[in-house]
This record gives structure tokens, sequence and C-alpha cells, in this order.
């Protein structure tokens, strides 16, 4: 069953979010990037160890741009769907939710 992360309630919320999926234990952030006028999200092992930084840059509508490959990395899909086309930095929970997809329901 996919599993909707939760996310920032304000634009300066910049906590470590901690999640189970699919078995694996993870952290994660969601940082808005000025320069690229868009929220990014980097993942965590469950011990704080940076597993990809910057790895993910959240784009409504459509599956997120991330590396599946990476160690510790959960066996299926981020996909980020809502309205807003991040190019302003509006707040996150408002504009786009984003959904982890279990790897068993990929197939």
């Amino acid at each position: 069953m996919a599993t909707r992360l939760p996310t920032p309630q304000t634009t300066s919320d910049d906590r470590i979010y901690g999640i189970d999926l699919d078995g694996v234990r993870v952290r994660y952030r969601l940082q808005w990037r000025p320069r690229a006028s868009g929220w990014y999200m980097a993942l965590y092992a469950a011990d704080g160890v940076t597993l990809v930084s910057d790895w993910m840059r959240l784009r409504p509508s459509g599956l997120c741009t991330q590396d599946r490959t990476a160690a510790g990395h959960p066996p299926g899909v981020f996909v980020a769907t809502g309205s807003s086309p991040g190019t302003s930095r509006g707040d996150l929970w408002q504009d786009m939710q984003i959904v982890y997809v279990p790897d068993a329901e990929l197939s």
C-alpha cells in the first residue's frame, strides 16, 4: 500500500522525519533550494548517516528524480502529486504530497 510521507507544515520547518518504508527505516529532510527554485529531499539511514544528499527534486504529478540503487534506499519509488510547479516557495504541505509506492506495487 502506498504511504503518504509527512511534510513540513511551514516553509521554515527544517526537521528530519523518520519512517519505515518496505521494511527499511529511513530518515529524510525536505528543504527549499532558492537557486534551483524547488523543493529537494535528502535521505538518511536510521542512524542518521547520509545516504544521498539533495538526491530528489520534487516535481508534481510524476516520479521524482531519484537513485533507487543508492545503498540503504528503500526498494520502491517516491512520487510527488499536486498542483505546485515547484517554482515558488509555497508551503509544501499545501501544494504537494509525497507518496512512497512499495516495490511490490510497481510490477
